[in-house]
């Protein structure tokens, strides 16, 4: 039971850490991708996106259980992080930011 709700707190607090994490290092991606007129939208996409998708994965926790519901959101959210990794340009990173919320949002 401790090793459930040790991954269960990691897992969650991957998601409300990574709400807050970009912040110092936004104008230096911003910067080398060329868009500090755009920084904003990075943090909207990522909070819009977890925001819409909470009560669709409360409702699919319901439906298909809790664990699975949550295996799928943290592999929608490592391939959002591994995405914005590999960002060439503003707009791509504020795309894979939403995906990364589609997952930080369960």
């Amino acid at each position: 039971m401790a090793v459930v709700l040790s991954g269960l707190i990691l897992a969650m607090l991957l998601g409300a850490l990574d709400q807050t994490i970009m912040a110092p290092a936004l104008p230096a991606v911003a910067g080398s991708l060329g868009g500090l007129d755009q920084m904003p939208a990075v943090v909207t996409a990522y909070l819009v996106a977890a925001t819409v998708v909470m009560p669709v994965y409360g409702k699919l926790g319901d439906r298909y259980g809790r664990k699975p519901t949550m295996q799928v959101a943290i592999v929608i959210f490592v391939t959002g992080a591994v995405l914005c990794a590999l960002a060439t340009s503003m707009p791509q990173f504020i795309a894979f930011r939403a995906v990364q919320g589609l997952g930080g949002g369960c």
